[in-house]
């Protein structure tokens, strides 16, 4: 039961962190890999990755700084 449960949720964070799902609901994606209760899933998710589905899709889908070369400080 475990197992397969992980997968799912790794399944999930992928989607999550896609920037082509960006407008796909959280919810959605939960129900795509199997996870019939959006509140469920949320507290699962909060559970094994630190953050809630939107926390951890804002992070992800953050731009990432441009690198600043030592001669630009």
């Amino acid at each position: 039961r475990g197992w397969p449960r992980e997968r799912r949720g790794d399944r999930c964070r992928r989607d999550l962190a896609d920037p082509a799902e960006r407008d796909t609901p959280t919810a959605r994606i939960a129900e795509r890999w199997g996870f019939t209760s959006a509140a469920h899933f949320s507290r699962l998710f909060q559970k094994s990755f630190g953050l809630s589905p939107r926390e951890y899709r804002a992070a992800a889908l953050r731009p990432a700084p441009l690198p600043i070369s030592p001669g630009q400080v």
